[in-house]
Parts: C-alpha cells; structure tokens; sequence
C-alpha cells in the first residue's frame, strides 16, 4: 500500500458528482460532519451516512452501526472527474473488488445553455462507461460530417447530422440511427440525451479532459 502525501484530493472529493447534471453521488463537510449521499432508483430518493477516509485514499462509510464491510478506492478525483474503485466482502468474508465507476463533478449553478455548433469541433471529447468506468472518446470532423467514436479499445465511424434549431444529434451507422438531445454544449462540456427502447431517458456527459 502507498501513503499519499498529497491530501488536496481530500478537498477535491466534496461536491455533487453524476452524469449530466443528473446527481448520483454527493460529499458534503458542514463543520466537520461528513456525509455521503446516494440517489437511489428512478424517484432518485436521497441515502445519507457518514464517512471517513485515510491516507490511502480509501472512503468508509458508517452503515448498521458500524465501519466494516468494505470501502471505496479513490483512483482519481479533479476539479472534473471522480474515479472510484469498490470493494466489499464475499462469501467467504474476503475484501473483493465488486465495481468501479467514473462520474462528472456536477457545477452549480448548473446552467443548461447550449452554444454554437462550432463548439463540437477543435479536440476529442471524453465519457466514461457507467458499469465499469473505462473511457469514451469522440471526435467531430466538421469536414467530413462524421464522428471518430473509441470505446472498449475499439474505433468507430459515424455519420451525423446537427440541427441548429432543434438541438438534435443524429448518428448513422451501417443503416442504424440513434438520435440525441444535447441539452448542453461549451467549449468544455457536452450533455446528451435520448430515449431507449423502454421509452425512458439516458443520458450521457462528455467533456474535454
């Protein structure tokens, strides 16, 4: 195990965290006391209990009366990203890692404006997968009308289309189209939403890292 010298990521850590603007995780230290919240199920009901960290960069939580039973590894926390590690007990009470994840500081206030196209262009802009927090990269070619999409080591190519008006996003691939609503663009931040077979809401959050 190392010891990190460094404890600016202790103060990293406090603020809301999840995937664009939709609040999945918050820190909070109100003179002293330290609470971790969790947003649980679709009415995104709040969970609250206390936590500690040390040195290691690993967070415990104070759930039944007790520390035990598992913690977080903080793998990496910036004024942007939050990238965690979770580990609990198994079967035969042995600390397993059990899931890992990525999420985006969520800034407040948390304005929904979205800029000119032209924003799209000029860099690679980066997601995390939500299951286990590997990353996602795209880029627009504003020349070429396509988009350069990496994920899980493999590169794609989509055509797309953008309504200025609208706010629409429509990725074309061997026939297929997926439509997006980007609810937000700077030159730092993209959101997106759509809607999925269930006719329910997903979203997705890029930034330029």
């Amino acid at each position: 195990l190392t010891a990190y010298v460094n404890t600016a990521w202790m103060e990293l850590l406090y603020g809301k965290w999840g995937v664009a603007g939709q609040t999945e995780l918050k820190f909070t230290n109100k003179d002293g006391n330290k609470r971790f919240t969790i947003y649980e199920g679709e009415e995104r009901k709040p969970y609250t209990v206390p936590f500690k960290y040390d040195e290691y960069n690993r967070i415990y939580f104070f759930e039944d009366g007790t520390w035990e039973g598992g913690y977080w590894q903080v793998t990496k926390v910036t004024k942007d990203i939050l990238s965690i590690e979770e580990f609990g007990l198994d079967e035969e009470n042995t600390l397993t890692k059990v899931g890992a994840m990525t999420l985006f500081r969520i800034p407040e206030p948390d304005e929904l404006v979205v800029g000119d196209e032209s924003l799209l262009y000029g860099g690679e802009w980066t997601s995390f997968n939500i299951d286990d927090g590997s990353p996602i990269t795209c880029q627009f070619r504003q020349n070429f009308n396509d988009i350069i999409w990496t994920e899980d080591g493999i590169r794609m190519t989509f055509n797309y289309t953008y309504n200025n008006n609208s706010h629409k996003l429509t990725l074309t691939a061997d026939g297929e189209m997926e439509t997006f609503t980007i609810t937000k663009l700077t030159d730092h931040v993209i959101y997106l939403e759509s809607i999925d077979e269930d006719g329910d809401l997903d979203y997705m959050e890029f930034r330029r890292l």
